[in-house]
């Protein structure tokens, strides 16, 4: 991937580590197959693209990378310990490229997202599920795609050249409703 964005446009500005998967289950019936395997796919692939971006970032002396969370990664949620933890992992990640790059000016986010609505999202959940969760927003709605994709296309430009190490909740306000209680 780094090497074909490499030959066909000369370097690499941007990475946005945007994977994310899981299975409900409940703590104690999560495998070690199944904890490694959500890792492996939520964590491990954003510290892997990540490597692999910073060679040429370093050389050009920019860059910019965004990881997506989920604020599942800040709050406990039952039947979700190992996603919850690999998400928390991508938080703690990005603050730790961000402290160790910034001297190359590359600069490292993450956007903690809440729930967004997906074809995936809404195949998976049932009604009455739906209905908490938005009752737990603020804005009482689901997030959108491009919800997220503007907040990373600001992370990303240039209007954020003095942010590094952050993690933006763009939840529909679901930390402030919980902060509340």
């Amino acid at each position: 991937m780094v090497e074909k964005t490499l030959s066909e446009f000369g370097r690499v500005d941007i990475l946005v580590n945007n994977v994310g998967g899981s299975f409900a289950s409940p703590f104690m019936k999560i495998s070690e197959r199944g904890w490694n395997s959500v890792l492996r796919l939520n964590l491990s692939t954003c510290f892997l693209c990540t490597q692999a971006v910073l060679k040429p970032m370093m050389e050009q002396r920019k860059g910019s990378i965004i990881n997506i969370s989920s604020n599942t990664g800040q709050v406990g949620t039952p039947g979700l310990a190992h996603y919850g933890a690999a998400k928390a992992g991508v938080i703690n990640l990005t603050g730790s490229i961000a402290s160790e790059f910034a001297s190359f000016n590359i600069r490292a986010n993450c956007i903690v997202s809440g729930p967004v609505a997906t074809d995936a999202f809404g195949e998976k959940m049932m009604e009455d599920t739906k209905r908490a969760i938005l009752s737990a927003l603020a804005i009482k709605r689901f997030g959108t795609p491009q919800d997220i994709a503007t907040a990373a296309i600001f992370l990303a430009s240039d209007a954020s050249e003095w942010v590094t190490g952050k993690a933006f909740e763009v939840d529909g306000g679901y930390r402030v409703t919980h902060s509340q209680v």
